[in-house]
């Protein structure tokens, strides 16, 4: 999940601990499971520093195909 920029921690802390609880649920991992969805958490900052790394790969790979707005 993500949050709008900006977002008080204490409300990211908490989403993010109802997520894992979630995740942890044996219905909710079979559910994914049968859907063919990969589970797995991450912390607040984790979450930030895999999504800062996505973003310089893929704007690496924009930039390598030349891939524009038209």
């Amino acid at each position: 999940m993500i949050a709008l920029k900006g977002a008080p921690d204490a409300i990211i802390e908490k989403i993010n601990i109802e997520i894992r609880k979630a995740m942890s649920d044996k219905v909710v991992r079979d559910a994914l499971d049968r859907d063919g969805a990969e589970a797995w958490t991450m912390t607040p900052g984790e979450f930030r520093a895999f999504i800062d790394q996505e973003i310089k790969r893929w704007a690496e790979v924009v930039k390598l195909a030349k891939i524009g707005l038209d």
